[in-house]
């Protein structure tokens, strides 16, 4: 196949328009569910960038780019032919909803992990700050410093 010059079917399968950019110009544009016949290439680039929104803005998936089952369900529905020449089979609706699921619960995992360490950086922080203070108070030590002019 050359990906130049071969085309295959593309889907938008959201419900707004898309607009497929190549080198930051404006190569296709496609109105919510509309179809269109593409040079492999370009449809490769937007299947791409349209999983990613449709991932992020729909199903609220942060890390879109992650290999996923979801991913290559959605690849297969905006490349229909190129799925079915790779013979990629669907996922039921049911597993669709099991894979979003667990990829929700990894990312609430992950964010949850950050919140941790950043309430632990918190801590740390105003324990220093309080240690600061401290020290500043000392017999014999101004309570505040001040640098002379030069």
């Amino acid at each position: 196949m050359n990906l130049e010059i071969d085309t295959t079917k593309f889907v938008n399968i959201d419900d707004k328009s898309f607009d497929i950019y190549i080198n930051g110009k404006l190569v296709r544009h496609l109105d919510a569910k509309e179809e269109q016949t593409l040079v492999v290439y370009v449809a490769q680039i937007g299947a791409k960038h349209l999983v990613d929104r449709v991932l992020q803005e729909k199903h609220n998936i942060k890390d879109s780019l992650r290999d996923s089952p979801l991913r290559k369900d959605l690849f297969r529905q905006i490349l229909p032919e190129l799925a079915e020449e790779l013979k990629i089979e669907p996922l039921k609706p049911e597993e669709f909803q099991k894979e979003l699921k667990k990829q929700l619960d990894t990312q609430a995992e992950v964010i949850a992990s950050f919140k941790q360490k950043d309430e632990k950086w918190d801590k740390e922080m105003e324990s220093l700050r309080a240690e600061i203070e401290k020290l500043k108070r000392k017999p014999g030590r101004p309570a505040k410093t001040e640098v002379e002019p030069a």
